[in-house]
């Protein structure tokens, strides 16, 4: 009877632990579909209205903010110098020559998969803000819509754990 009983509590556990895991998957897609949305509808946002309007919306990071959740936001960097333009922290600071923790030159992934006219992920190792160890990481890239002050540039949104695991 006791082996029984055992048995089923660690059934239940392991029920358990996969549906944590699980559900932990599915809110990681999400968050990723939001951070895609994010640079998509913030693209938008500088082809249809405009530079200032879109960098008022991508630099607003209030309580109401459109691009602003979370960790999650979008910056805007400039392809020829790797300046961020727009970022909660970092603006102004130009960010060409960073590495992460395995010495991957990430910004430069970032630049090139911009200047190449395609959208997609980098991913990376990061220092968490939240947990401050290093995790995986990755951005969604998409090359902006219009000139930045008669430049070329590119809009990105990280996500932090990004496979869900270390």
């Amino acid at each position: 009877m006791m082996v029984k009983k055992s048995l089923a509590v660690l059934v239940t556990g392991l029920i358990l632990l996969q549906t944590g895991l699980l559900i932990a998957a599915e809110d990681k897609k999400a968050e990723e579909k939001l951070a895609v949305k994010f640079i998509q509808d913030a693209n938008l946002v500088f082809k249809t209205q405009g530079e200032a309007a879109g960098m008022a919306a991508i630099g607003d990071y209030g309580p109401t903010a459109k691009f602003f959740k979370g960790e999650l936001y979008v910056f805007l960097m400039t392809t020829d110098d790797g300046v961020l333009q727009a970022h909660p922290k970092l603006k102004g600071k130009n960010i060409m020559m960073l590495k992460d923790a395995k010495g991957k030159a990430f910004v430069q992934e970032f630049i090139a998969l911009g200047k190449s006219g395609k959208s997609g992920w980098v991913e990376y190792l990061w220092t968490n803000p939240t947990s401050k160890e290093i995790d995986p990481k990755k951005t969604y890239i998409e090359p902006l819509s219009i000139k930045y002050q008669g430049r070329d540039a590119i809009l990105g949104c990280g996500i932090y754990n990004a496979d869900g695991k270390k």
